[in-house]
């Protein structure tokens, strides 16, 4: 793999992140009845407190809507996807050979001096975790639009939802 493109995907990785945060933000705002521009959400710090915050207000907005199913399969790829995010975002990446990082969280758990604990991923794993950010935020802007009454693009929540549907690794080994 090029490295060139490497890093456009891992930084495509980490900027789909913010999109996706974004149309969290709507979803949490609609549920409290807050303007979409509103940024309050975001004076949680941490990502995880935000995250279980987005969980407690959205999660019975959703089963109101019927939308449980769709609901729990959210919750699963934007776990997800903050583990990938950070995966990528607390890293160094290996300089020569095979496509290798490793995660800062992840070495910290070594003893001093212990081997550094690398991962191997490859360049269509992160086209294919890219390929995920992007389908969750097709699917957050979906259901935007349904818990809004908005008209959706036939078939747009259903496809997107059967992507998501589809697993995709952290890393290769």
């Amino acid at each position: 793999a090029k490295q060139p493109d490497v890093l456009k995907l891992v930084g495509g990785i980490i900027s789909s992140y913010a999109e996706i945060e974004f149309r969290m933000l709507q979803i949490f705002n609609h549920a409290k009845g807050l303007a979409d521009n509103d940024l309050t959400w975001f004076q949680t710090r941490m990502e995880s407190a935000r995250f279980r915050v987005f969980q407690d207000t959205v999660e019975p907005l959703f089963h109101q809507a019927g939308m449980a199913r769709e609901y729990e399969a959210i919750a699963n790829a934007l776990d997800k996807c903050r583990r990938l995010r950070n995966q990528y975002a607390h890293c160094l990446w290996s300089t020569g050979g095979a496509l290798r990082f490793f995660s800062f969280e992840e070495a910290a758990k070594v003893p001093a001096n212990g081997p550094m604990p690398y991962k191997t991923t490859s360049e269509q794993l992160l086209t294919d975790q890219l390929n995920y950010f992007v389908d969750l935020a097709i699917v957050l802007s979906e259901c935007i639009k349904t818990l809004k009454g908005d008209p959706l693009v036939p078939g747009g929540l259903e496809s997107a939802m059967a992507r998501l549907a589809t697993p995709v690794a952290d890393y290769v080994s």
